[in-house]
């Protein structure tokens, strides 16, 4: 996935790259949060679980404990690996959650564009974004068309006002992002879309 990013494709840094050390901050985790018990188990050092929304938080904190249960005897998973941070989004409390600069190496934004009855939702989403990239940070978004496909055009055109944008090629993505796969959870949406962002210097 570094070949997505135009300069860790290039670089040394790119071609020896590895969750090993990397600090991950997942946007929108909701109250499960796969994508950060992935990035754990794939080795990443520090990864936060973030969610702004109050209701979900508690049940967010809950299963991630669950997990450190679940895994307490993997040695990839230490217990301070994985943690919920409550996170606001456009609000400026990235430092708050990731420390140091507020940099992540890696983001994670899975199917969090679907709020519409939230005015600005999206614009704070990548306000935060931007907060938490450096020049080398790999950030992932996902979409699914849920009937606001024009809406969604028109917003990554603003996103490519600050970033380079790469859509993933469907040959790296896993089976189930195709509309009626076998095990999909959802069969009457479209496709699951994931871009590559990086930062324009």
């Amino acid at each position: 996935l570094c070949a997505q990013h135009p300069r860790l494709a290039r670089s040394e840094h790119g071609r020896n790259w590895s969750w090993k050390g990397k600090k991950v901050v997942e946007l929108g985790a909701g109250a499960s949060a796969i994508p950060s018990c992935i990035a754990a188990l794939l080795g990443a050092s520090h990864v936060f679980a973030t969610d702004g929304d109050g209701s979900v938080f508690p049940a967010l904190r809950e299963n991630i404990a669950k997990f450190h249960a679940a895994n307490s005897l993997d040695s990839r998973v230490p217990p301070p690996t994985l943690a919920a941070k409550f996170l606001r989004w456009g609000e400026n409390g990235e430092a708050e959650v990731v420390g140091d600069d507020g940099v992540a190496d890696v983001v994670l934004a899975a199917d969090v564009l679907y709020i519409l009855e939230n005015p600005g939702a999206w614009g704070k989403l990548l306000k935060t974004i931007e907060a938490l990239s450096g020049p080398h940070t790999l950030n992932f978004l996902t979409y699914t068309d849920r009937g606001h496909h024009k809406l969604f055009t028109k917003y990554l055109d603003r996103i490519k006002r600050a970033f380079h944008v790469v859509e993933v090629a469907p040959h790296l993505l896993h089976p189930q992002y195709k509309t009626g796969c076998p095990g999909r959870l959802e069969h009457h949406v479209g496709d699951v879309r994931i871009f590559s962002l990086a930062k324009k210097l």
